[in-house]
């Protein structure tokens, strides 16, 4: 027993006469550590660091080292990302071959990297997200600082639903109003983890909402999404600079534009030049005009949700019809999560309307305030449903297995009490992020052997609710597709920017677009930066569970069939890598025997040494695999290359490879 987290597990095993299982070997606790924290498998020379390390706190140093990592935002940012339902594109994506992307989308993804690596406290993390553009007067700002220019980036948080309004016969009230509500449905499930869709046309049957809590709560929203007023999908970005900024460059453009216009005539005038003094004006004026060019300007676009300046009303909708509005409603959160001496998120009162700006309501900067006031019943909430996805993370399941549903339609926490405690130590520790996540891994439940149970626990607690074992957990479809560049030695570790395109082809592949991709960018880059779309997914990583996003996705699912052994075995993408890791072994053995190019194989893919069978059984299969290539045209080291990315491919087809252990 290393934490009180363990106090707690051991509290309900013993109830059931069960005990902690063994902690699991150091080699697989180090690629278990690397997996959870940063989406990686570690390298020998990693791997041999830790196993040397003799400071009986190794681990824990091991961990610190992890979470300091660049990468670890990168692992972490993409749970965040799948919660908020965060897509590149805006429309509904229902047609593979058109792809609707929202310029400056993608600078959401590098903002959320960027607040877990620096462990932004939690609280404020969300009050950007849901009111960032309240927080800073940044229209009559002269520069955007860092702080407004995430604020405003941050907002990209409300733009998950699908708005297809950029179509003109899709501009219509029906889709304005479903816009709307998709939007308060996704907040209310990333952060409340509260099911809603219900009660947009009567009261929830099995939790306690009523249809009037949902136009409330739908109406703190409302002047981002105004219906009466609406900014068109592909229409909610601005200029990544200010106002006075977007200005002064403009002018030094234009001010450029009209010496270069003379100059660019110039140029045409000499296009059929012969003679040697008009072909020596003409390399003159090319310099000039590419002279010129690189001093001109540039300035980013990012997307955001502004509200607009038109007052918005919500009515109650009958049946949910926007044809038939009822009860004028004003803005509040839940009733559930509002005490009486809790003021409401939002209200039309003489007292609110004292703040309200022609440019802003302060609706959702007072939501958040509320989500995140650790006093607050509504902040204590938001908080439990938060710890309760980072144990998924770390352990497979939440202690609420259903993450996106707390409801009574939900499942009951298997430990309740220590979801609270640890939501209490998350909140007392000004709710940072990297901390708990740390304190999590320390534990000896987190530490312990995956095994199946022998003949004395066997019958007990199949489903390992009482977690009594580690919970062996697939790798997911981006950690693979990583893992596999990662021991290839391919994997790009560049850190943000726009996304990688994909090509979605006549065949039904979907695959990364190398025409295309953006300037000093590889098609090796880390699965998070490859574009994101709702439904057509890189096939590699659809294969292996990539969600599909309608809405958002609290939780994972991972499956195992027949198609993704196949893809492992016939995909273009894995036969390449496999030759790559082929050519890595043969430099990095440590001789240039056959037996060492099979331990070297087995160090980078599985992180440990073959033992003697398997050693046994991969040289037999080298030998027929030589054999097999010596009646080609091909020879010497080209012959010893095929046959060992023979070995290289088996491996990557391994569970072994396949699962955190």
């Amino acid at each position: 027993m290393r934490n009180d987290i363990d106090r707690f597990i051991l509290a309900r095993l013993e109830a059931q006469r069960l005990t902690l299982s063994p902690d699991a070997k150091p080699e697989q606790l180090v690629r278990r550590a690397f997996f959870d924290l940063i989406g990686l498998p570690p390298s020998p020379s990693e791997i041999d660091e830790f196993l040397n390390d003799e400071n009986s706190r190794r681990f824990e140093r091991l961990v610190d080292r992890l979470l300091a990592s660049q990468h670890f935002g990168e692992r972490w940012g993409r749970h965040w990302l799948d919660v908020a339902g965060y897509v590149d594109v805006f429309g509904s994506d229902n047609d593979a071959a058109i792809i609707k992307t929202l310029p400056g989308k993608w600078h959401y993804r590098d903002y959320v990297i960027r607040s877990f690596n620096a462990d932004k406290p939690f609280d404020q993390f969300l009050i950007e997200q849901l009111a960032g553009d309240e927080l800073f007067d940044w229209r009559n700002a002269e520069t955007f600082t860092s702080e407004i220019l995430d604020s405003l980036i941050a907002t990209t948080f409300l733009l998950s639903a699908n708005d297809d309004t950029n179509a003109p016969e899709l501009n219509t009230p029906d889709i304005r109003h479903h816009v709307l509500q998709r939007t308060a449905e996704n907040v209310a499930n990333s952060l409340l983890a509260t099911t809603v869709q219900c009660c947009r046309c009567h009261d929830h049957k099995y939790e306690a909402l009523s249809q009037v809590d949902y136009y409330q709560f739908q109406s703190i929203f409302a002047r981002v999404f105004n219906v009466r007023d609406w900014v068109v999908s592909d229409k909610r970005t601005r200029p990544g600079v200010s106002n006075t900024e977007r200005t002064a460059i403009d002018r030094h453009n234009a001010t450029i534009e009209g010496r270069l216009k003379p100059l660019q005539q110039r140029l045409k005038q000499l296009k059929s030049a012969k003679s040697e003094s008009e072909q020596t004006e003409r390399q003159s004026v090319d310099a000039q005009i590419a002279e010129l060019t690189a001093r001109k300007k540039s300035y980013q676009t990012i997307a955001l949700a502004i509200e607009t300046q038109t007052p918005a009303k919500t009515h109650v909708l009958r049946r949910g019809d926007y044809l038939r509005p009822g009860l004028e409603v004003e803005p509040e959160l839940f009733e559930i999560l509002r005490t009486p001496d809790e003021r409401p998120a939002a209200s039309t009162s003489s007292a609110a309307a004292q703040v309200e700006t022609p440019t802003t309501s302060g609706r959702r900067l007072k939501l958040a305030r509320l989500l995140t006031d650790s006093k607050s019943l509504a902040g204590n909430h938001v908080a439990r449903v938060f710890v309760n996805r980072l144990w998924q993370q770390l352990f497979g399941r939440g202690l609420v297995e259903t993450s996106d549903n707390f409801g009574v339609s939900g499942s009951t926490p298997s430990h309740p009490t220590l979801l609270d405690w640890l939501t209490l130590r998350f909140i007392e520790n000004g709710w940072r992020v990297k901390p708990l996540i740390r304190y999590m891994m320390l534990s000896s439940v987190y530490r312990q052997t995956a095994k199946l149970p022998d003949a004395a626990t066997e019958g007990t607690d199949p489903e390992n609710r009482l977690l009594w074992r580690m919970t062996l957990r697939r790798l997911d479809s981006e950690q693979l597709r990583d893992a596999i560049l990662t021991v290839s030695g391919q994997l790009d570790r560049s850190l943000g920017g726009p996304p990688i395109p994909l090509d979605p082809r006549p065949d039904g592949m979907v695959v990364v677009k190398t025409s295309a991709l953006p300037p000093g960018t590889s098609a090796n880059r880390r699965s998070v930066y490859i574009l994101a779309r709702r439904n057509y997914h890189m096939t590699f990583l659809r294969v292996f569970d990539q969600p599909i996003v309608a809405r958002n996705c609290a939780a994972r699912q991972s499956s195992a069939v027949v198609t993704q052994s196949l893809a492992l075995l016939h995909d273009e993408f894995v036969i390449e890598q496999s030759a790559a890791l082929a050519a890595r072994v043969i430099r990095e053995s440590p001789s240039n025997t056959t037996s060492s190019q099979v331990q070297t194989a087995w160090r980078i893919t599985c992180g440990r040494y073959p033992d003697s069978e398997e050693l046994d059984l991969c040289l037999s299969l080298l030998d027929r695999h030589t054999k097999r290539f010596a009646g080609s045209t091909t020879t010497g080291n080209d012959l010893r290359l095929r046959a060992l990315t023979q070995l290289c491919h088996m491996l990557l087809n391994t569970n072994e490879f396949l699962y955190v252990p």
